[in-house]
């Protein structure tokens, strides 16, 4: 699909998905439950935090992609050793639009990793790297590269044994070796989703549904999930994207606990600019007031399911209308202040768009504008373009800085999610 329309458009499909899945709930008690407009503004929210990220790793490519922007320009692929960090580096690249080359060399090479007997058949363990992740990663990655259209031919079926064999007798997997957990228990439901409920996968189907039990035994009273009695937005993403990749309802009443839900849950931890805490309690390790980037991208991958209807993992990513966008503020915008700021727009498509790119100064008392400023060019396909743009904030009152990429003065239909930094 071509999304060169308003944002909204960029979802059309997305939205009747979205519609049918809500139209599925059953009744529950939860009043604030998240509605459909609330899920896509808080995607948007976090798709306009990340036109500011000038970078971006193997998962947040493929979070971004899923959710229609094209990233990549910005996509810094990492290195891979293990079979792990192969798969991640697979999709990653996958996603970023990487030369098909390198990524059939990736995939090769993890197919290679792959034990042909013994006790770990099936497996994708090497060297000292014994752990499960090694063999989850592998399936859902090299699956996700088949759906999209690459070769990736290995021993799937005992690649699947290989992980039901290693439940624990609760439910659970341990998948890094620290102990049984929701994380690795819901890996590795995403790697065995495409065999479950399926004839002759019967030992899969047992497997699943044991490890949906152990989920809903460590679903907090908050509707969320975390680790060793603290709650994550990590893990609730975890979850979310397993649900979803076994097409199963995050607001079932069966994951409804003591009336909050999940999708609930996760938005609790987005700031207004977009990006997510990982707590709202300050820790030595987190500071609450900045983006934590893990959280950020997990939470992206899991708003991009509820958004798209499905799994990410399970079906072909999209295609986007080839703009790639980089708002980079010089600073922190402070009242009595200048507002410093550069732009780089590139077009990776295959056709000429005509873009105009507007920043402006919005007292956000009254949503009145103060200033704008602006850029209006016909891209060709290849060809990048970058300025910069200044103003001086007033020192007292509300504001914020709004940035736009719209098709033309007249129409004003958004070629990409506009950004909004609240001044400090």
């Amino acid at each position: 699909m071509l999304r060169i329309r308003s944002k909204r458009w960029v979802f059309c499909s997305s939205w009747v998905l979205l519609i049918i899945f809500f139209s599925l709930l059953v009744h529950t008690p939860v009043a604030t439950a998240a509605t459909v407009d609330e899920i896509h503004s808080s995607l948007d929210k976090l798709r306009g935090y990340y036109n500011q990220v000038g970078e971006c790793n193997d998962w947040e490519t493929l979070g971004l992609r899923w959710a229609g922007v094209e990233c990549s320009s910005k996509y810094t692929p990492e290195n891979a050793v293990s079979a792990s960090d192969y798969a991640r580096k697979i999709m990653g690249a996958i996603a970023g639009r990487q030369a098909e080359a390198g990524i059939n060399n990736d995939i090769s090479t993890l197919i290679g990793m792959q034990k042909t007997a013994g006790d770990t058949k099936g497996s994708f363990i090497n060297g000292d790297n014994t752990s499960l992740n090694q063999t989850i990663w592998a399936v859902i990655a090299l699956d996700f590269a088949k759906t999209n259209g690459f070769t990736a031919d290995y021993q799937r079926d005992d690649a699947v044994s290989y992980i039901c064999s290693n439940q624990d007798a609760g439910g659970g997997f341990d998948e890094s070796g620290w102990g049984v957990d929701v994380d690795s228990t819901t890996h590795a439901l995403i790697a065995l989703a495409a065999d479950y409920n399926q004839a002759g996968k019967e030992e899969c189907t047992t497997t699943v549904n044991k490890a949906l039990t152990y989920l809903q035994q460590q679903q907090m009273d908050t509707g969320g999930f975390g680790g060793w009695g603290s709650e994550s937005p990590d893990s609730i993403a975890a979850v979310i994207e397993a649900l979803m990749a076994l097409s199963k309802n995050p607001f079932a009443e069966d994951w409804i606990k003591n009336g909050n839900n999940m999708v609930d849950a996760l938005l609790a931890y987005q700031s207004g600019q977009g990006w997510f805490v990982y707590s709202w309690e300050a820790s030595g390790w987190n500071d609450p007031t900045v983006p934590n980037q893990m959280s950020t991208y997990h939470s992206l991958l899991a708003l991009g399911d509820l958004v798209q209807g499905q799994s990410k993992y399970r079906n072909l990513l999209p295609e986007t209308n080839g703009l790639c966008f980089t708002l980079q503020p010089a600073d922190s915008f402070n009242l009595g202040n200048d507002a410093n700021m550069s732009f780089l727009l590139d077009n990776k498509g295959n056709n000429s768009i005509a873009v105009l790119i507007a920043a402006g100064l919005f007292d956000t008392s009254n949503e009145h504008q103060l200033t704008l400023t602006s850029l209006s060019k016909t891209l060709l396909a290849g060809e990048s373009v970058d300025f910069g743009s200044a103003f001086t904030i007033p020192a007292g009152g509300s504001y914020e800085v709004r940035v736009f990429v719209w098709d033309n003065w007249n129409d004003k239909n958004s070629l990409l999610v506009p950004s909004f930094i609240p001044v400090q």
